[in-house]
């Protein structure tokens, strides 16, 4: 969309993301220590534009196993792995099996958030599960993970149609 601004024709997208970069640039210079996370809105704001000024982004909002790791494989053909944020957890909606969801969030940057219903239903078994599988990320495969290449052996996926197999090594 253009309007006409004083003596010029302006792009409004154009202006807008403008002034939107500038205030992630200002933010990083004012705060350069500090992480800052780009949230997908629906994969709406993973261009590379943004993700120059974010250190990751959360990949989805849907927290479905086999959707998740379909939606890593996607994402990582345009980002890098560690820019990636699947978030993984016990909200998804069916039963899935502990480690499958474990691993669907380890290979990009590997976010845990309700690893158990509520604090009353904490299950010890599945906790140890928990504590392994962020044990290996942090010492096995977060070290390499910046440096790694990524083959996409299943590259593209129709989302709407599930598949029989994701392979990303």
């Amino acid at each position: 969309e253009s309007r006409d601004s004083a003596r010029r024709m302006e792009n409004l997208s154009w202006r807008y993301y403008d002034k939107l970069y500038g205030i992630y640039e200002r933010v990083h210079k004012r705060f350069p220590k500090v992480l800052l996370e780009n949230c997908s809105g629906g994969g709406g704001r993973c261009d590379l534009g943004m993700m120059r000024r974010f250190h990751f982004t959360q990949i989805s909002d849907n927290w479905d196993p086999p959707n998740q790791i379909r939606i890593l494989n996607g994402m990582t053909i345009g980002l890098t792995p560690e820019q990636c944020m699947p978030l993984v957890g016990s909200i998804n909606p069916r039963v899935a099996d502990l480690d499958f969801v474990i691993r669907t969030g380890m290979f990009g940057h590997f976010t845990l958030s309700g690893a158990f219903p509520n604090v009353d239903r904490v299950n010890i078994e599945g906790m140890a599960r928990w504590k392994h599988g962020i044990e290996l990320y942090k010492k096995f495969i977060r070290p390499w993970l910046s440096s790694c290449k990524v083959y996409h052996h299943t590259p593209m996926q129709n989302f709407r149609k599930r598949g029989d197999w994701v392979v990303l090594e």
